[in-house]
């Protein structure tokens, strides 16, 4: 790994971590994105989802320091919505950041939080409807 940036050293070792998702994660489909709440949080294209979670990329100028409570998902072009599904942060990392650090792209692990009956049939449907094999 000699020659390279600490942060591509880093980012290289997350691989060799443990798997600690309890459920395999789906592709997305189509475009679909993340609203976070509180909405100063950020809004970002959604990569994969469990029954339990799923991981975003978003674009920011600084990492928030407010963490989200809750999210909305929405797919382009599609009705399809989904409203105040409980969550929490597991990781958020850069993935790459501009060379005078004015912007970054990170990804965002979340785990959901308890969800109604309701937002867990939702999240079914939208797993059956809007995703692909596994990931």
């Amino acid at each position: 790994m000699r020659g390279l940036p600490r942060k591509s050293v880093q980012m290289l070792n997350r691989g060799s971590e443990p798997e600690r998702r309890k459920r395999k994660r789906c592709k997305i489909k189509n475009a679909a994105y993340v609203i976070l709440k509180p909405s100063d949080t950020g809004v970002g294209r959604l990569i994969d989802i469990s029954i339990d979670g799923l991981t975003l990329d978003y674009i920011t100028t600084q990492k928030p320091e407010i963490q989200p409570t809750e999210l909305e998902i929405f797919v382009n072009n599609t009705p399809f919505r989904l409203y105040e599904i409980p969550c929490k942060t597991i990781t958020d990392f850069a993935t790459f950041e501009a060379h005078d650090g004015s912007l970054s792209k990170r990804r965002r692990g979340i785990q959901f939080g308890k969800l109604t009956p309701t937002q867990r049939a939702q999240i079914e449907y939208f797993i059956q409807n809007y995703t692909v094999e596994e990931a």
